[in-house]
């Protein structure tokens, strides 16, 4: 049985305020020194303020996230490919806890391979998820559990973005005297891999591995989307398209 676990995302725009406060009230993906009701109260009140703000940008993407569905898609063409049962667990889609838990629990298998659809471990992913089975699944599940904790720089992995970024350069006419290779990860607090998180090795991993394939490229790896006031790994992906203006520029 293979158990594919992933962040989960608004399937409408009624659940980004839920989304938003499952996914700040983790102290594995914000991390304070408040009180643990402190700590949510406030973080319940940003996420209110910040559904608000983000909505119309949701709407403008059809309102809703793809990873839901995605994800679900993902399981039912295993389910088809191997001929084995696949399950799914959201981890900041509340409504959804219930009843995965509960197929979890009830599975009738005796080892549950949980693969995350992270490819690069972070506490902040993968960690946070085995952390809430170890809160919210029974000992003798928790047993069967089989993790993959991160896959960054698999073979299987890479060629399958190595093959991806061909066909896009190719049928779309890109040449390595025209053409830069922006990669755009998801940021992480610096704080973090300070502190030992491997997530910013790990995708550098990941990206000098699909880059063997392009070594006539001239390629950047940044981060995006951060959030609150603190430094997160650099460079920053909205500073990097800035200066790659310009170079193209120049």
């Amino acid at each position: 049985m293979i158990l594919l676990v992933n962040f989960g995302g608004p399937r409408d725009v009624d659940e980004i305020f839920p989304f938003l406060t499952a996914l700040l009230q983790d102290r594995d993906v914000v991390r304070t020194n408040l009180p643990v009701w402190m700590h949510n109260a406030l973080f319940k009140r940003i996420a209110r303020k910040r559904a608000r703000s983000i909505a119309h940008d949701y709407n403008s993407i059809g309102g809703r996230s793809p990873i839901y569905f995605d994800t679900e898609e993902i399981a039912e063409q295993l389910r088809e490919k191997l001929q084995v049962p696949v399950l799914t667990f959201h981890r900041y889609l509340p409504s959804t806890h219930k009843d995965s838990l509960q197929a979890i629990e009830k599975a009738n298998a005796n080892v549950i391979r949980v693969l995350p659809l992270f490819p690069q471990f972070s506490y902040a992913t993968t960690g946070s998820i085995a952390r809430f089975f170890a809160k919210h699944l029974c000992c003798k599940t928790l047993s069967r559990l089989r993790w993959t904790t991160s896959y960054s720089a698999h073979p299987a992995f890479i060629s399958s973005y190595q093959r991806r970024l061909a066909d896009f350069l190719q049928e779309n006419q890109l040449s390595a005297d025209n053409t830069l290779l922006l990669f755009s990860a998801h940021g992480l607090p610096r704080s973090f891999v300070c502190t030992g998180d491997i997530y910013q090795a790990e995708c550098e991993l990941s990206y000098q591995r699909i880059m063997q394939a392009f070594p006539h490229f001239v390629s950047k790896l940044s981060y995006q989307s951060k959030f609150g006031k603190g430094e997160w790994i650099r460079p920053y992906t909205d500073e990097t398209c800035s200066s790659v203006s310009t170079w193209c520029e120049g």
